[in-house]
């Protein structure tokens, strides 16, 4: 029997239609000489402590640190109905296809099964990044022993106990100190303190006051701004005093332009998404939560069909994807006629978007060679839209700014100002972003100018007006990057190792 095992059993249905010949059973499904049947996310998990001793039944602070020598599985009870006709399938079979998830957890839910079943036959992979039939097709045709994905599962099962050991013995060991339950995570525990960290950090700031001077020159040509900075382009003044001394020496006085830089820029497209930069943007843009932005993404990809493998940490795409996109491509502008037209006739796939040594298990998030239909639920259809305007976005030619920057002396104090206006939308446009105006516009750069007017070095000014802005220091509100919570992570994996070593 040549048995083939998925994560869930919508995967399977979708795997089965391709195949045809479908017959139904309890448990499983056979299609064309292949018996198709499924997990429902893990079945097998790591034993509890007390299944290695019975002592361990009660939390006592003496008997830490718990490690086994060797980690035990078990059958989760609430799917051990589903577990025992997947144990069943796999005694009989000659040959097994793993179509778990592409991924670390996928290729670990299929070895526990195997393991805990003692199943030792040949055993090939089926790697999909999308579930549209063409996807399932292309990847039955390229079929690959299950060994070469084996150090996918060595990587997860070190996950797994990171996550028994951390969790059982920091656990019980903060619990039974405290009198309290206090559960403590691999991930879950630092995560919470950096948000706990930040949040204080935000409580006690006390910020402190400054002040900044803004003067409006006119030229023969029009009127423009700008601030007051010193020679190391500090622009904040700390003493009221200071700040009325140059106001007074500079109100109605001629100035010169010193400093006259004129460049095009060019602005590069973003990168394609991955995961935890699509749940950053549907957060800022529609105020969604990591996960509803994941179950999202996990409908559009096994539900609809419309989006490759969500779980991915990859921003780049692999070389063989490249020619696929026109068909991608086509089917956004199906999907979004108002992108159709901003679809570039010319793809311009940098090393931003195409590195294969980049792609580990899955490529970007990029839609699918499918039309989205109209049963995309409205949350659904904004995560589709998203990834669908980044991936064209990211295929676009670079926008281009006019860069101006001035620099007026007046009684040798020095007054920068910043300009940049729109030459060519690029990739701006797939966001639709057609107003110049707020293009150029930044929380960032609040001095930013879009029309400045046409002054050479050495022109004489006239100082209009000059303004004191009073503003105050705020707070940091976002989080580390990334990288620093992986950091910050590992320390606390390593902290809570030293804390109760091995024995």
């Amino acid at each position: 029997m040549k048995l083939m095992i998925a994560e869930k059993p919508s995967v399977a249905r979708d795997i089965a239609g391709v195949i045809g010949g479908i017959k139904r059973h309890q448990g499983y499904v056979e299609a064309n000489g292949y018996t198709i049947t499924w997990a429902v996310g893990h079945l097998v998990t790591l034993a509890d402590a007390q299944e290695y001793d019975a002592k361990y039944k009660k939390w006592n602070i003496g008997d830490l640190p718990i490690v086994p020598k060797a980690f035990r599985l078990k059958v989760i009870e609430s799917s051990a109905a589903q577990y025992k006709i997947v144990a069943s399938l796999l005694k009989r079979a000659e040959e097994v296809i793993v179509a778990t998830d592409a991924g670390r957890e996928g290729q670990l839910i299929y070895e526990w099964i195997a393991r805990s079943v003692g199943f030792k036959g040949p055993a090939k992979r089926l790697w999909l990044s999308s579930l549209t039939e063409e996807a399932i097709r292309h990847a039955m045709r390229r079929l690959k022993s299950n060994a070469e994905y084996k150090n996918l599962y060595y990587a997860g099962f070190a996950r797994a106990q990171a996550d028994w050991l951390i969790g059982i013995n920091a656990t019980r060991a903060l619990t039974t100190h405290t009198g309290t339950l206090l559960t403590v995570g691999r991930v879950q525990t630092p995560t919470l303190a950096m948000i706990v960290r930040r949040d204080l950090e935000i409580e006690h700031f006390r910020p402190e006051p400054y002040f900044e001077l803004d003067a409006t020159f006119s030229h023969v040509e029009g009127e423009y701004r700008g601030k007051w900075m010193n020679g190391d382009k500090t622009t904040r003044f700390r003493r009221r005093e200071d700040v009325l001394s140059v106001l007074a020496k500079v109100e109605g006085r001629l100035g010169t332009i010193v400093q006259l830089e004129q460049k095009v820029v060019k602005e590069q497209p973003p990168q394609l998404f991955d995961l935890t930069s699509l749940q950053r943007t549907a957060n800022q843009k529609y105020g969604f939560t990591a996960d509803q932005t994941l179950k999202l993404a996990q409908s559009l990809y096994e539900t609809h069909k419309v989006l490759t493998y969500p779980r991915t940490d990859s921003r780049y795409l692999s070389d063989d994807i490249v020619a696929t996109l026109p068909r991608r491509l086509s089917a956004v502008a199906k999907t979004f006629p108002e992108l159709a037209k901003l679809v570039p006739d010319v793809l311009h796939p940098t090393k931003k978007v195409v590195n294969a040594s980049k792609v580990k298990d899955h490529h970007a998030i990029i839609p699918t060679e499918k039309p989205a239909s109209t049963a995309l639920r409205h949350d659904e259809r904004k995560i589709y839209e998203l990834v669908a305007k980044q991936t064209v976005a990211a295929l676009h030619e670079p926008a281009e700014w006019a860069s101006t920057t001035i620099v007026t002396a007046v009684v040798g104090e020095l007054f920068k100002t910043t300009g940049r206006a729109l030459l060519k939308s690029g990739w701006k446009a797939a966001f639709g972003l057609e107003d110049t105006h707020n293009q150029s516009k930044s929380s960032e750069d609040e001095d930013l100018q879009t029309t400045l007017p046409t002054v050479k070095k050495g022109d004489e000014v006239q100082t209009q007006q000059v303004v004191v802005l009073s503003k105050q220091t705020k707070p940091r509100r976002t989080l580390p990057k990334r990288r620093s919570c992986l950091l910050w992570r590992m320390r606390t994996d390593r902290w809570m190792m030293k804390r109760w070593p091995r024995r």
